[in-house]
């Protein structure tokens, strides 16, 4: 994969595609929530969320790509309905850093919508 392609799914839940190319030392800040610190704790993190996005229905939109030399940010909006009735909206924006093809830094910027 390449990092925009490994960028944009995470951003969008597709979290198992993307461990492959997780470095050891991985860290993950969700801002104003938490701060993540390799591997094991960005991959039981993922392996949480995706289980939650399993139990609704989920719709994401990709508004924006940038992408500079390993560093790459995605814009979009998360739109999770249960029984036909939306649950939540989030609006976020993505940071991802690559070093030698591996993605070594991830922050995170949510809103929730009310």
């Amino acid at each position: 994969m390449k990092e925009r392609d490994i960028a944009i799914a995470f951003s969008t839940g597709q979290f198992e595609s993307c461990f492959n190319h997780l470095s050891k030392n991985v860290s993950w800040h969700i801002a104003g929530e938490k701060q993540l610190s390799g591997i094991d704790a960005v991959v039981q993190f993922c392996l949480d969320t995706a289980a939650y996005f399993a139990s609704v229905e989920t719709h994401f939109t990709i508004h924006h790509v940038l992408d500079d030399h390993g560093k790459i940010a995605v814009t979009g909006n998360a739109v999770f309905l249960k029984n036909n009735i939306k649950v939540s909206e989030v609006n976020s924006c993505d940071v991802y850093c690559f070093e030698n093809g591996l993605l070594t830094e991830i922050t995170s910027y949510c809103i929730v919508l009310k």
